[in-house]
């Protein structure tokens, strides 16, 4: 049937050529055959050349997707490009999807469609259609919704950005780098927007997180003094308390989204 075949061109090698490439899609896709841009995001993209070229798939590449819970420039990427592939009336295939985490942000950004091992290693031809036959979406994965409001998105945003403030702590104890985030409570980001849109925003939770990320600075800040001193037993425990610390600030935030989630839809349904 037409569409059962997709084609995967790369993105810079769609563009060294872009009338010839795009005739012969245009030639292919009369036979039914679609295309789609792989690794998409690594390249010399742009919104000319992509209107030019009717492929009817993006598929993102992973560099994006794998610190996607923790990096605020690839999770603001992911959300440009899944609106933008709307925008074309594109199909947008997130690449590199290796655990729930992952797939959980993105079906929050609207992300529909995936590939990576959390769904499926590459197998055998003759075991396709089996595995095919047997594939059901995973139950929690159901349970995740998109989040439809900007303020929901900046809570998403806020939340991978502690957490990369918390990562960087980790990789210093850890490993030999030597680069470090603001140790004060009031200058990495997370602590900005406290004292700014996040009142506001946390309502009667404002007083609890902010208690509980003046102790994740006061643990990462021993860790760190720690591991200077060489002490990398007792820095690794503290690190232990400060996973825990930003898994309860994650918690909380995580229900304030769930819960904007439900007044939308209680708005949406009083407006119908």
């Amino acid at each position: 049937k037409p569409g059962w075949l997709t084609l995967e061109i790369l993105e810079s090698s769609a563009i060294e050529d872009l009338f010839t490439v795009s005739q012969i899609i245009i030639e292919c896709r009369k036979l039914g055959v679609y295309f789609s841009i792989d690794d998409f995001g690594t390249g010399y993209a742009s919104l000319t050349y992509l209107k030019s070229l009717p492929v009817h798939e993006l598929k993102i590449d992973r560099s994006f997707i794998k610190d996607l819970a923790s990096d605020l420039q690839s999770l603001a990427i992911m959300q440009s490009l899944v609106s933008m592939g709307q925008a074309f009336n594109l199909k947008v295939i997130a690449e590199g999807v290796e655990n729930d985490q992952q797939a959980a942000m993105l079906l929050k950004l609207g992300y529909e469609l995936a590939q990576g091992y959390r769904i499926a290693r590459p197998m055998p031809s003759a075991n396709v259609l089996d595995w095919l036959n047997a594939w059901q979406v995973f139950p929690h994965w159901q349970l995740v919704e998109k989040i439809k409001d900007a303020k929901g998105l900046a809570l998403v945003a806020i939340i991978a950005e502690h957490k990369a403030w918390v990562e960087m702590i980790k990789r210093y104890v850890e490993t030999a780098s030597k680069e470090l985030p603001p140790l004060h409570p009031s200058e990495c980001r997370f602590g900005r927007w406290l004292q700014g849109e996040g009142t506001s925003v946390l309502g009667m939770h404002r007083d609890e997180i902010e208690s509980l990320h003046q102790s994740v600075h006061v643990v990462g800040e021993e860790a760190v003094a720690l591991k200077k001193i060489g002490d990398i037993q007792s820095a690794r425990k503290e690190l232990s308390e400060l996973e825990k610390l930003k898994n309860q600030i994650v918690s909380i935030i995580e229900q304030l989204i769930s819960e904007r989630g439900e007044e939308l839809f209680s708005e949406e349904m009083n407006q119908s």
